[in-house]
């Protein structure tokens, strides 16, 4: 597994540093989380800012913070599911609340440039 703080991941969107470092966290979540290569978690990065680049600005995924995009992309993107059972689906997988060893990392990995 790639730590976040290794070399910088190339997206293929353009958006500023901080929100580039968020989705290279956002990355190692996916990989930790819920067991996606590295390669595989980018793809699935770049296609759901992609698909989304209308709908919400970066201070959304700021506000949302990296566990909780991983997490959206991951149900989303991967399984393809619809929004009107996010909520129930989060909470029957006990995705409600970033894990403390999530935030840990977060803070660890984002101030760190």
């Amino acid at each position: 597994m790639i730590n976040a703080s290794d070399m910088p991941i190339k997206f293929e969107f353009s958006a500023d540093e901080d929100t580039k470092r968020l989705f290279e966290i956002a990355v190692y979540f996916l990989e930790r989380y819920f067991g996606y290569g590295q390669d595989e978690a980018v793809k699935l990065v770049n296609y759901y800012y992609n698909q989304r680049e209308n709908k919400h600005d970066d201070d959304y995924y700021h506000h949302e913070g990296a566990f909780h995009v991983a997490v959206q992309i991951h149900y989303f993107i991967y399984l393809e599911k619809d929004i009107d059972h996010f909520p129930e689906w989060k909470l029957d997988h006990n995705l409600i609340n970033t894990p403390r060893e999530a935030i840990d990392y977060f803070h660890e990995h984002y101030y760190v440039r």
